[in-house]
């Protein structure tokens, strides 16, 4: 029903732009989780090395689709506590997991992520191109839950 609804507007074959852009952010938004207890700053770090053995860096990350519409993202990146170039110290980093903690736990998505990380395929890592990397985990917010955390954002 939905592709039927996507090929034709009309008998002049128009295409259904909004139609096609409903079905869109469809696919891209994850189903909703209903929240579960809440996360902390430690059990993230320990999720995190369970999955891949090390201290990775996390952050909440923001990201416009390529139709102009923001979408933010749970990002573990490739870098590590145990790395000597590692920009932040163990307080630091601990201080962001916290924090990071705290806004998906706010957002009711604590089972949410507890669940991809662990289901999750990808692994952060250098490439042999000397790229990077990193896992991106779509999170399901409102336009509100984003305009808390930025300002400026549609």
């Amino acid at each position: 029903a939905t592709l039927a609804r996507l090929r034709m507007a009309s008998d002049e074959e128009d295409i259904d732009m909004s139609a096609f852009l409903s079905e869109v952010d469809n696919r891209q938004t994850p189903a909703r989780i209903s929240p579960g207890e809440d996360l902390s700053g430690p059990e993230l770090r320990q999720i995190v090395m369970d999955k891949w053995k090390y201290p990775l860096e996390i952050r909440i990350h923001r990201r416009r689709d390529a139709f102009g519409k923001m979408t933010i993202w749970l990002q573990v990146m490739w870098k590590h506590l145990w790395e000597q170039s590692f920009p932040m110290s163990e307080d630091e980093y601990n201080a962001q997991l916290d924090a990071v903690a705290w806004y998906l736990s706010d957002w009711g998505l604590s089972d949410f992520v507890r669940q991809e990380i662990k289901d999750t395929t990808q692994n952060p890592g250098l490439t042999v191109n000397g790229g990077a990397r990193t896992v991106l985990i779509p999170l399901a917010l409102s336009a509100d839950q984003i305009k808390m955390m930025y300002d400026n954002t549609d």
